[in-house]
Parts: C-alpha cells; structure tokens; sequence
C-alpha cells in the first residue's frame, strides 16, 4: 500500500480526520504498521512521505504542527552479506578460457573483484602505477576520489603476472596508462 493510502485507510478505518491528528494517533499509526507486518525499510519511506505531506499542511497553515516529525524512524534491518560457496566459485572460473589473451584478462578481473572487494567501476580505473606487486597491493581510488589500499593473495597474484607478462601485451595495442 503507498504510504497516503496506508496512513488514510488507517485513519478511515478509525474514524479518524487527516487534519485532526495529534502524537497519540500518530503512535497508533506506528503500531498499526507494524503489526500488519510492515518491514523497518518500508515503515521508514511510509514516515518519510507522510512527514512532508503533514509538513506542507504546516506550511499551508492547514494545521499548526507536524506530530510524524516527534516520531522517529527505526532503525534499518541488518543483513548478512551473501557469499559465493565453492562450487558457484568455481563455475564462474571455469567460464574463462585461460590459455587466451582474453581469457587471462576475464580471470584477472573475476579475481580481482573477488579477492579485494572492489567495486566494477574501481576495478576500471585502475592505473598499472598504482599496482605493487611485491606488496600484493592496489591503491584504489574510490566514491567521492578517496583513495585506499587493498591487498590481494597468491591466485590473484598469479593471475595478475600472467596477465601482465602475457595477454595484456596481446591487447594493449596503444599503450594505456590503464590495467
């Protein structure tokens, strides 16, 4: 249900006027949400949405106050990150053919991206001077042009040198600052 339609059913339901709430009913209406099972995400963009409907009533000097800006928003749901078992590891190595320039690069950047934790847009931009290989390190340059160091382990690293020695003389046909 949208978040006017939530809040209008509840007070329709009630007998209750749109114009006439005070911090009581908006209570209730928080109760009302959660007890027909509405998740914290959705509870949030249903207060958010109704706080500046009864905000612009304020500003119209439709109504004196806004009692939804007393309540606050719960706090988000956590959830567990979903990793990748073995099996799905593995079948997404086998995709790529690895004695071909293209498929060493295709490993490198499934490896990358699974062993740093970077994001696809990150792993683009990658510079060869920021790499140091005896480090197992990659300065990263990241949201909001922050830069951080991530390091990597011994399959990266050899999909790496394998690459660098071999399909990315293949591929770079102009010489880019770029991996």
């Amino acid at each position: 249900i949208p978040s006017f339609y939530a809040i209008f059913l509840f007070l329709f339901s009630n007998l209750l006027s749109t114009l006439n709430i005070d911090l009581d009913i908006t209570k209730d209406y928080l109760k009302y949400l959660y007890d027909n099972g509405i998740s914290k995400n959705s509870i949030s963009r249903k207060l958010s949405s109704i706080r500046g409907f009864y905000n612009y009533l304020v500003k119209e000097n439709i109504i004196d106050s806004n009692y939804f800006n007393s309540i606050p928003n719960p706090k988000k749901e956590l959830y567990l990150p979903k990793f990748l078992n073995d099996e799905e590891l593995n079948k997404i190595f086998s995709v790529c053919e690895d004695d071909t320039p293209n498929g060493e690069r295709d490993t490198l950047i499934i490896e990358l991206l699974y062993a740093t934790g970077i994001r696809v847009s990150e792993l683009v931009n990658i510079k060869l001077k920021d790499i140091d290989i005896y480090n197992d390190s990659i300065k990263i340059r990241g949201k909001g042009n922050k830069e951080r160091i991530v390091f990597f382990g011994s399959f990266c690293k050899s999909a790496l040198e394998i690459y660098l020695d071999e399909g990315r003389k293949e591929l770079d046909k102009k010489g880019s600052i770029y991996l």
